[in-house]
């Protein structure tokens, strides 16, 4: 069976919960200053498409 787009949007919000925390634990273990600006803004990203993925998840599921 096919999934449907809000079953691949929570798919794609898991992902991005799984980079944040993966990005969080690189934080706690970066030495270089760039290397931890650069690392910062991977996770903001992420951050912000996790919010974006969450909210369209459940417009989604209303529908």
């Amino acid at each position: 069976m096919q999934k449907n787009a809000r079953e691949y949007t929570q798919e794609a919000t898991t992902g991005l919960k799984q980079a944040i925390e993966n990005l969080q634990s690189a934080l706690e273990t970066v030495e270089k200053p760039h290397n931890h600006e650069q690392i910062e803004q991977a996770l903001q990203a992420c951050q912000t498409a996790y919010n974006q993925t969450t909210q369209t998840a459940n417009i989604l599921g209303q529908e």
